[in-house]
């Protein structure tokens, strides 16, 4: 039996496989570079320098920042162009990138197969304002929840790169809580981004408390 589709409901279908296709095929050098990311082997020297300046750790936790940076770089990968407006939620994994950039043939390399481009290291300085800091940490913590399937309107847990700092007792780290109920731990509430009001920027990648006026 042959079936006569109407030229309006042709056009529509070609359109849908078309937008289809395209779609697979925006989602595939994604793909690609994501998988470079998770097989790459970050040179030993990064945990060496991280066991030099945070003399504490142990080999096994120089390597859970290690792999902080790579989920770092996957959400920078995933974020495409946003990548630019992210915020390093961690102060140890943020040490560990600074010595990559540092080995700036290496690093280079692995910008062109991880981006396609040269991933630029904003300073904190650069965040202007209040409202830009929290937005851009809202756009890590984000894609940070959806790398590790967290509800980002509900989370039950720190994604780990958040978490990590605290973890590892990482002298001015980064500390965050998911509940806006400690008022005097000095953790960065993250359970509703916008009550973010009474911390500012502290000019180096962190937070600070407001003084009370």
């Amino acid at each position: 039996m042959n079936i006569i589709l109407h030229p309006v409901t042709l056009i529509t279908v070609i359109l849908i496989l078309f937008i289809g296709y395209l779609k697979k095929t925006a989602k595939a050098p994604k793909m690609v570079r994501g998988n470079f990311i998770s097989d790459y082997q970050f040179p030993p020297m990064l945990n060496d320098k991280l066991i030099e300046k945070y003399p504490h750790l142990r080999q096994a936790q120089a390597d859970e920042i290690i792999e902080g940076l790579r989920t770092y770089f996957q959400i920078c990968n995933v974020a495409q162009d946003e990548s630019e407006n992210l915020a390093m939620p961690s102060q140890a994994v943020d040490s560990a990138w600074h010595e990559f950039i540092l080995h700036t043939k290496l690093y280079d390399q692995f910008c062109e197969q991880a981006f396609g481009r040269f991933l630029h290291h904003s300073p904190a300085e650069g965040m202007l304002s209040q409202t830009e800091a929290q937005l851009v940490l809202k756009m890590t913590f984000k894609h940070a929840c959806r790398l590790f399937d967290i509800s980002r309107k509900r989370p039950d847990k720190l994604p780990p790169i958040f978490a990590l700092d605290t973890r590892l007792n990482i002298p001015q780290g980064f500390n965050y809580s998911l509940k806006c109920l400690h008022e005097n731990d000095g953790s960065f509430c993250l359970s509703h981004i916008g009550c973010m009001s009474n911390y500012k920027a502290d000019g180096k990648g962190g937070f600070i408390k407001k003084r009370a006026s």
